[in-house]
């Protein structure tokens, strides 16, 4: 029973790692891609 307890916490780092990766991504993203002649990021609804 010890083992799932150590796999549950693996799983869940390796979720939020690959989260953060996905977020830093999809910021990255919004900082370069341009829409209407502005950044993605320069529209209100990007941040909030």
């Amino acid at each position: 029973i010890e083992f799932f307890d150590e796999s549950r916490v693996m799983v869940a780092a390796q979720a939020l790692g690959i989260a953060q990766g996905a977020f830093d991504r999809a910021l990255d993203y919004s900082k370069k891609r341009e829409q209407f002649g502005k950044k993605l990021a320069e529209f209100q609804v990007t941040q909030h």
